[in-house]
């Protein structure tokens, strides 16, 4: 299992998008939701560490839906999610670091990388 994910198009600046990814662990069996005691995503800019969400809970709620039995994970990004935090920049990186526990004492990591292009100050 990755635990990082790169979206492989831009996302233009203020555009919400949708991520979808089967969690697992390191022998690469699938977690089910039922497995999960906590599920929190955290979003931030990469090279400013500047926050644009803080820690909150996505285990089937808010913006996150985890399927009870396939470990299928789909995190809604709203279009805050990719506003520019550089006023200045053509484009920069968001990073959504999702985290979680699950059978009793096991923890769980991924990072969801976008990057967010301001298409008005493209050459």
């Amino acid at each position: 299992m990755a635990v990082r994910f790169i979206a492989p198009d831009p996302v233009p600046e203020g555009v919400g998008w949708r991520y979808s990814g089967t969690l697992k662990d390191e022998a690469g069996v699938v977690i089910p939701a039922a497995a999960f005691t906590a599920l929190t995503v955290k979003i931030y800019v990469r090279d400013t560490l500047t926050d644009i969400q803080t820690m909150t809970t996505i285990l089937n709620a808010g913006r996150g839906a985890l399927h009870a039995t396939s470990g299928l994970l789909t995190v809604t990004f709203l279009p805050a999610d990719s506003d520019m935090v550089d006023a200045a920049a053509i484009e920069e990186w968001h990073i959504a670091l999702i985290e979680g526990d699950y059978s009793g004492t096991r923890k769980f990591a991924r990072e969801i990388w976008w990057r967010v292009v301001n298409y008005q100050k493209r050459p």
